[in-house]
């Protein structure tokens, strides 16, 4: 059930999500380097491409799945299958709303996912709340290992 490519792309779309709160942050003062345009491609090929940060990035997911999965008393990845969810980008979908929501970001996998949810909660008998009770800091966990790539022009060195 578990897969790497539906890993990577859930990191990719919670990388791209913590770079543009980033950009957004008044007090931080974060820019883009000058050779990358938008947050996608700086994520693509800044933060992708770099082994230690992804690894960094992927650990914290999946300690942020192996907490929901205590959480729920289930595997996450067998919930999700039960769900339906079959393909890649599905079940990495699924993945983006249920770590946002562990950030505390208001987004759960409730909100596009709630029949697929309550469907997988007759089939497995257990009960899988899309707010968990997990909590994990966003700045910790991802703001962190990608600020390091980002520039900050006011920065004190």
């Amino acid at each position: 059930m578990f897969n790497v490519n539906t890993l990577k792309l859930a990191v990719r779309d919670l990388a791209v999500a913590s770079v543009l709160d980033e950009l957004e942050d008044q007090d931080a003062h974060a820019a883009l380097p000058k050779s990358h345009k938008d947050p996608r491609s700086f994520v693509d090929e800044a933060v992708m491409s770099n082994a230690e940060t992804l690894l960094e990035l992927v650990a914290n997911v999946g300690e942020i799945i192996g907490a929901v999965s205590v959480a729920w008393q289930q595997d996450v990845w067998l919930v999700f299958y039960h769900m339906g969810l079959r393909t890649d980008r599905q079940q990495a979908n699924a993945l983006y709303y249920l770590v946002m929501s562990v950030f505390g970001h208001g987004i759960g996998l409730d909100d596009d996912h709630s029949e697929m949810l309550s469907r997988a909660e007759r089939i497995l008998h257990g009960s899988f709340p899309a707010y968990t009770g997990v909590h994990r800091d966003q700045y910790c966990c991802f703001t962190d290992p990608i600020s390091f790539l980002l520039q900050y022009p006011n920065a004190i060195c």
